[in-house]
């Protein structure tokens, strides 16, 4: 008797199981991978030493004056914003964002504003709750405050400017090259000072990228350099230490000719070098046209 209820709770069991195998479908995978078999990496750039946003002047003379704010080292892409002495937002260009080959981001951004103001370079990255800003007073003397804050430190730097303190020299006429040549546009700072570890740029308002040659800190910075000038543009780093910057341009081409903008960031100073690009062609008889 006793066997025949076992018989029937293992006959009742098995028709249970095979309900439930039929009411579903019960999938099970297996994956094993090894190193040899499968690897997958992901890297992700680190946060970089972000620098202090630098401001730059352009006709601080008049009563109106075009700041531009550029800061650099930032990772994730960073905001940048302009306010007035009270903190009230101000309305700015676009900002000009360049991504390096290291993956950290630099950008800038232009602001017209009129002198005897105070004005604030802000750049933030909310996600990693980092922000950089500059101050800066508009007025006889130049007074700029920098500072930096981050999760780990705070630091607080000030410098001074006076307005007349070195001029920009350029020549009074143009510079005059046939299409092949190689030339020298001058440009340098009188009295002289050493420029180094400054801010040079050399462009061109009417080109888009309009850089031709950018020195930063040291080094020469070609990331957003024009096209049409990679390869054909120097300055002299033994020249930067007495305050000459004039561009070296090799291989003239007739698109060269124009109005060369040498600007430098760290005095906001600037001055026009124009460019004049002839052709000549030699063993011509008759006079050809």
């Amino acid at each position: 008797m006793r066997s025949r209820q076992t018989y029937f709770l293992w006959l009742v069991f098995l028709c249970l199981l095979f309900i439930i195998l039929c009411a579903g479908t019960i999938s099970i995978n297996l994956s094993i991978n090894t190193e040899q078999e499968h690897e997958t990496r992901s890297t992700y750039p680190q946060n970089g030493s972000v620098s202090a946003p630098v401001i730059s002047g352009i006709n601080l003379n008049s009563s109106t004056v075009v700041l531009e704010c550029e800061s650099k080292g930032w990772y994730p892409e960073p905001e940048v914003l302009w306010l007035d002495g009270e903190g009230n937002l101000l309305s700015a260009g676009p900002t000009e964002t360049v991504r390096g080959p290291d993956d950290l981001y630099t950008v800038s951004s232009r602001v017209t504003v009129r002198r005897g103001y105070n004005f604030i370079c802000r750049v933030e990255q909310k996600i990693i709750n980092q922000t950089s800003e500059t101050k800066i007073q508009i007025s006889g003397t130049i007074s700029i405050n920098l500072s930096i804050n981050t999760e780990q430190e705070h630091e607080t730097r000030s410098t001074y400017l006076q307005n007349g303190q070195s001029q920009v020299v350029g020549p009074s006429e143009p510079i005059v090259a046939l299409v092949g040549d190689d030339v020298i546009l001058p440009c340098h700072l009188e009295p002289a000072a050493d420029v180094v570890s400054g801010s040079v740029e050399w462009g061109r308002p009417d080109l888009e990228p309009r850089f031709v040659h950018v020195w930063h800190l040291g080094q020469d910075l070609l990331v957003n350099q024009n096209p049409s000038y990679q390869g054909r543009t120097s300055v002299s780093a033994e020249n930067l230490k007495h305050g000459d910057v004039s561009l070296r341009l090799s291989a003239v081409k007739h698109s060269d000719n124009g109005k060369y903008r040498c600007y430098f960031a760290s005095q906001a100073k600037e001055t026009t070098v124009e460019l004049i690009v002839e052709c000549e062609s030699k063993g011509w008889y008759p006079e050809p046209e």
